[in-house]
């Protein structure tokens, strides 16, 4: 099971129109990640439960968020860095932040693998690199609409955008040509690098 990776994000949209109270970002982020986890195909087989979001504003728009997720009984924190503006709140949890369901077995009613790897590489393909954030974030949640599991890594002032990551070189080869066809993006392939999880304060 060693050297696999699970890496999430999702937008959602508020109902309310102005600068939502840290309560409402802790409750929609809830609701966000619950979804996540019943429908994501390598995390629904878990039947995991999110007991709560704890947010907590940071500055601007950005909030630091702490998720208390449930399986068979225990629980886990899993940190959650989250950009709410009033409109739309989107949420991202770092590569390996679910690593914990890989020591437990799946529901025997449910079947999807989570992917192995050969060697402990995996890879990614690296998609856009842009001095914007709130571009980065509106490119990530076309590519989550149109299906591919994304996320971001930020250095330099730069927001890094990626698809992946997958097991076998081969299938990013195949992600990057299926970019490059259907929706005129041209990536390249890179070796996943994981991102540290960041420590609750």
């Amino acid at each position: 099971m060693k050297g696999k990776a699970l890496v999430f994000s999702a937008l959602v949209v508020l109902l309310s129109g102005c600068g939502p109270s840290v309560d409402a970002v802790s409750q929609q982020a809830k609701l966000s990640v619950q979804e996540k986890l019943d429908t994501d195909e390598n995390l629904k087989k878990y039947e995991l439960k999110v007991r709560s979001v704890t947010a907590i504003h940071e500055s601007g728009n950005k909030y630091k968020g702490m998720a208390e997720v449930e399986i068979d009984g225990e629980s886990h924190q899993v940190t959650i860095d989250i950009i709410a503006d009033g409109k739309n709140i989107f949420w991202e949890a770092k590569p390996m932040a679910f690593a914990f369901v890989l020591q437990q077995k799946p529901k025997p009613s449910q079947t999807a693998p989570i992917a192995t790897t050969q060697d402990g590489i995996l890879w990614s393909v690296q998609v856009a690199s842009l001095s914007s954030e709130t571009t980065a974030l509106k490119m990530m949640a076309y590519l989550k609409q149109a299906g591919y599991i994304t996320y971001l890594t930020q250095a330099d002032g730069k927001s890094r955008i990626f698809v992946g990551p997958v097991n076998e070189r081969g299938e990013a080869d195949r992600i990057r040509d299926k970019l490059t066809k259907n929706h005129q993006i041209n990536g390249f392939v890179v070796r996943y690098i994981p991102q540290p999880t960041p420590t609750a304060q």
